[in-house]
């Protein structure tokens, strides 16, 4: 696409000349002079600059044919490399935040052993932010967390995503002192929410859709969930339940970590990991995989989704273990 073009994208997206700059590697002169040229061959003003930067109507028109025409532009690279004897070419992919760590080397290394000249780039961010991206044609497909609807986009479910709860051998003993260790056997069969509240907490940031609904559900039921510490890097959960100690809600994909780190563990550093019964937050997470309805699918891009089927497939298997009783949240 032409620079002039690539610069007013990432102008009217940020709606800073100087960010824009930044992230094409140019100098703000260059973006003022790429905008003025645009605004010199079409004769149209596409911002407004007082009292801050805003797209005029005209602006807005030209961003959206242009988010259209870098579809078309990915459609025709891929329709060209993917028909090659040697197949080349490129894909991005986009996977959400607090996922990305236990999902991008598996998805790399089955993706990259089958079609070594094909460059796959991987992108992580909120699921909205990466949903955005996709509609603009700023990602070939992406995995989302509870996808919103869109006309444009294209969505298969992957899996609809239970919880468990860590919990550290010592809290359970400071925490259940009069049941333990018989609470452990009674927790197996799925840890209530009123026993979680009763534990410290790793925590999500309050913007996470579980947090948003334990949060509901405190304010609705007078129930208190003691958080003390709040990341929205859930592969961290496991270092710091048994650090801190406290309890934490992980989704099975992240249940691996925890099983490795327990062949080594102390006594007091082992992690119990249960089926948590988050069924009265009335919360679903839907993990779907999207991309453009619009968008050529090479046989390269064809086997990715294979690929990320495949591993979810494996998630569903360890979900499946700790059924009945897990929540479907």
């Amino acid at each position: 696409m032409d620079q002039r073009f690539q610069a007013f994208i990432l102008a009217a997206e940020t709606l800073n000349m100087s960010k824009a700059a930044q992230l094409l590697f140019v100098s703000h002169q260059c973006v003022s002079e790429h905008i003025r040229s645009l605004e010199k061959e079409y004769g149209i003003k596409l911002f407004t600059r007082k009292p801050r930067l805003e797209l005029t109507a005209e602006g807005e028109k030209l961003l959206e044919t242009l988010y259209e025409i870098r579809i078309l532009e990915n459609n025709i690279q891929s329709s060209l490399k993917g028909s090659h004897e040697k197949i080349l070419g490129k894909v991005s992919l986009g996977l959400p935040m607090s996922r990305y760590t236990v999902m991008a080397c598996p998805i790399v290394a089955a993706f990259q052993k089958e079609f070594p000249n094909v460059k796959l780039e991987i992108f992580s961010d909120f699921s909205s932010s990466l949903q955005r991206r996709l509609e603009r044609g700023g990602l070939d497909m992406a995995i989302t967390v509870q996808q919103e609807k869109n006309q444009a986009l294209q969505t298969t479910a992957l899996m609809d995503e239970t919880f468990l709860c860590l919990a550290p051998d010592r809290l359970l003993r400071q925490y259940f002192p009069l049941s333990y260790p018989e609470c452990i056997s009674r927790f197996k069969s799925g840890i209530e929410l009123e026993d979680i509240s009763r534990l410290p907490l790793v925590q999500c940031p309050p913007a996470s859709r579980l947090r948003c609904a334990m949060d509901r559900y405190s304010d609705r039921y007078g129930a208190h969930f003691s958080t003390v510490f709040e990341s929205n890097r859930i592969e961290a959960f496991d270092s710091l339940t048994r650090r801190l100690p406290a309890a934490g809600l992980i989704p099975p994909m992240m249940y691996p970590l925890t099983e490795r780190e327990n062949r080594t563990a102390t006594p007091d550093d082992y992690v119990h990991v249960f089926p948590a019964n988050l069924a009265p937050l009335d919360i679903s997470l839907n993990l779907s995989l999207v991309y453009h309805k619009s968008a050529f699918l090479p046989d390269y891009k064809k086997y990715l989704f294979q690929v990320i089927r495949d591993l979810f497939e494996q998630y569903r298997q360890i979900a499946d273990a700790f059924l009945p009783v897990a929540s479907r949240g």
